[in-house]
């Protein structure tokens, strides 16, 4: 039986970075890109966290409040520091925008941002196109 390869299939990873960048990126053509294939959210999250650990040590990793169950355990497991900003409005149960833009213009420069981009766990609640473009700034903005 053969295996692929430690960091995934590389037809699949190089795909899947085009997809997520775009195929006019710059860093594309330069082979500037990490990308590595994992078994799932979870193993993604494992790899993400170690790797931050790794090369950027102190580094405060910002989740959800509410998030999945094992999402604060996985970072803390690696040595960061678990810091959440806000996500859920129990009140008009959908996604609190308003909290969730200031918590995250709050972060300090550097810090890391779990963001689900569909089917948040646990409220499946999700920001609009519009609501991820000020997301989006706000994180190219404030460095994160």
């Amino acid at each position: 039986r053969e295996y692929i390869p430690i960091e995934g299939l590389a037809e699949f990873t190089e795909r899947t970075a085009r997809a997520a960048l775009g195929d006019s990126c710059a860093v594309l053509d330069e082979k500037g890109e990490i990308v590595c294939q994992s078994l799932s959210g979870t193993g993604a999250s494992r790899i993400v966290t170690e790797f931050l650990a790794e090369f950027s040590a102190g580094t405060r990793v910002y989740i959800s409040r509410p998030t999945g169950g094992n999402h604060r355990r996985i970072v803390a497991s690696s040595g960061l520091e678990v810091r959440e900003y806000a996500y859920f409005d129990r009140k008009t149960m959908g996604l609190d925008f308003e909290g969730l833009c200031y918590d995250v213009r709050l972060a300090p420069e550097g810090s890391a941002i779990v963001l689900h981009t569909c089917a948040h766990h646990p409220t499946g609640c999700e920001p609009s196109m519009v609501q991820w473009e000020t997301i989006c700034e706000i994180v190219i903005e404030r460095r994160l």
